[in-house]
């Protein structure tokens, strides 16, 4: 730049001294909002990483229509890139307090993997003691010493409860619903005690697997997620070899079943004909 528009520019700026400390301003403002959206959304990363953490929430949940044995879990832990699987009792619901209704899921404390956040109070440490979600307790108006009674099964899993009532000991906040973007299904958590584990032979609903982090600690990298897929790929080839298994379990079950009915059948009618007097 020459001297002479050097000068006439220093002579401008002074004349319009406002509109030139607008421009900086504005620019200023521009280049703080840039800053400021990467680096909040560096903290959302690290914040959501750490929070995930803190309840060591899962990596991968394996769900089941025919349930999921024992030995599909056990098969699961032995898996390249797992570190842990923990199954999971579940029962929907729809659960009523004060003249208001919810729906909610009955479901198993884990002690490894997606532990839940103790806001107010304890987890259950009894058969009939539950801790409630806050979300539901704030919409049903529900407190610690509330007894959950007023409630119906809204799928086949509620034959499988042992209880009807339960004391609320704690109000906790569950990583599956850290998320507020979209409705979810608020729970109710017991112990899997409170699930007849007899008449379902150990079978679970779900299972919670805990894979190993290739992320640099950070959930939501891409390594993160190639990893996990990788994990997937293992899980799914391994369903494919369990699924006639537990197929030929279920309907040997079914068969057991139906022997033992056929039996009672049976002897009720040989116990009916020794009770009948003879014809005179």
């Amino acid at each position: 730049m020459k001297k002479t528009q050097f000068l006439d520019a220093i002579r401008n700026i002074k004349k319009r001294f406002v509109s030139y400390l607008s421009v900086i301003l504005i620019a200023l403002l521009g280049t703080s909002i840039f800053l400021s959206i990467g680096f909040a959304g560096k903290a959302i990363v690290i914040n959501g990483t750490e929070a995930y953490d803190s309840m060591k929430f899962r990596s991968i949940e394996v769900v089941s229509t025919m349930l999921i044995s024992e030995a599909d879990v056990s098969a699961l832990k032995e898996l390249d890139g797992i570190l842990d699987a923990e199954p999971v009792w579940q029962a929907g619901a729809s659960v009523g307090h004060e003249e208001a209704h919810e729906d909610a899921a009955f479901i198993s404390l884990c002690e490894r993997i997606s532990v839940p956040q103790v806001l107010e109070g304890r987890l259950p440490e009894n058969e009939d003691e539950c801790a409630v979600e806050i979300g539901l307790a704030e919409k049903l108006h529900l407190k610690i010493g509330d007894v959950i009674d007023d409630y119906s099964m809204t799928d086949e899993a509620g034959q499988y409860l042992n209880y009807h009532e339960f004391v609320i000991t704690g109000l906790v906040l569950h990583p599956d619903h850290l998320s507020t973007t979209f409705e979810q299904t608020p729970y109710i958590i017991i112990l899997r005690e409170a699930f007849d584990l007899e008449t379902l032979q150990g079978a679970c609903m779900k299972a919670e697997v805990a894979a190993e982090d290739d992320g640099g600690g950070n959930r939501f990298s891409e390594a993160h997620r190639k990893a996990l897929s990788a994990v997937i790929d293992r899980i799914e080839t391994l369903s494919l070899e369990r699924a006639p298994l537990t197929l030929a379990d279920v309907k040997a079950a079914a068969h057991a079943q139906i022997d033992a009915m056929e039996q009672a059948t049976r002897e009720d009618l040989e116990q009916a004909r020794n009770d009948t007097p003879p014809d005179e």
